[in-house]
């Protein structure tokens, strides 16, 4: 075989694999259109079927809200609570759930909560905050003494602990309770980094550096 029918023959194997790899570029090439093809037909039929819920879920809460506002909402929200006070365990736990939500509530006309508290919890050193729902006063042989039911909340505003708290061993901070409540909510994120108290003798306190 000659030279020239070699080079003739390199030139067509050559044309031949540039072809077959001209040819799988294609198909990949293809193969991948297909997927970004199918992955946004599935991504926009998701959106579309996660918006629609949304705008159901909207919907529906709307509707609760006018037919709740109306008589004959009110009238069937009255019969159920009537229904749940005749419970003996059921009305207790309403009750307090109740004045819970009132005190958390936008409506400023809830007295609930009176007022913002310090106390110092879990150990010496270590502060809380905490809401002023009550006083009591504790009769002794000694005397009266006055102390405060303090309501700690956790991070969930429904649950917390109760402390009975002598008067005088509670700091009342220049907050109100809606200031408190969204620290309570923010983990802290919104507090301000001093706090004056109202009574003179006591420092002003700093964010992360108590004083024991």
């Amino acid at each position: 075989m000659s030279e020239r029918d070699k080079e003739k023959r390199d030139e067509r194997d050559k044309e031949k694999k540039d072809g077959r790899e001209t040819q799988r570029e294609r198909e990949t090439d293809r193969e991948e259109w297909h997927s970004a093809k199918s992955f946004a037909a599935g991504l926009g039929e998701s959106l579309c079927q996660d918006g629609l819920g949304f705008m159901t879920s909207i919907t529906f809460i709307l509707l609760v809200g006018i037919f709740m506002s109306s008589w004959l909402g009110s009238s069937l929200l009255a019969l159920g609570e009537w229904l749940i006070k005749k419970m003996p365990l059921v009305s207790y736990i309403y009750a307090a759930s109740k004045q819970i939500s009132a005190a958390i509530s936008p409506d400023q006309s809830s007295n609930v909560f009176k007022e913002v508290a310090i106390i110092r919890h879990p150990r010496i050193g270590e502060y809380a905050f905490g809401f002023i729902t009550s006083n009591v006063i504790l009769r002794r042989n000694t005397g009266d003494e006055e102390f405060c039911c303090v309501y700690v909340p956790s991070n969930h505003l429904y649950l917390g602990d109760i402390f009975l708290v002598n008067s005088n061993d509670i700091m009342r901070p220049n907050l109100s309770v809606r200031e408190c409540i969204e620290i309570v909510i923010s983990g802290g994120m919104s507090i301000p980094k001093i706090l004056t108290t109202d009574d003179a003798s006591i420092p002003t306190i700093r964010i992360g550096n108590f004083a024991p």
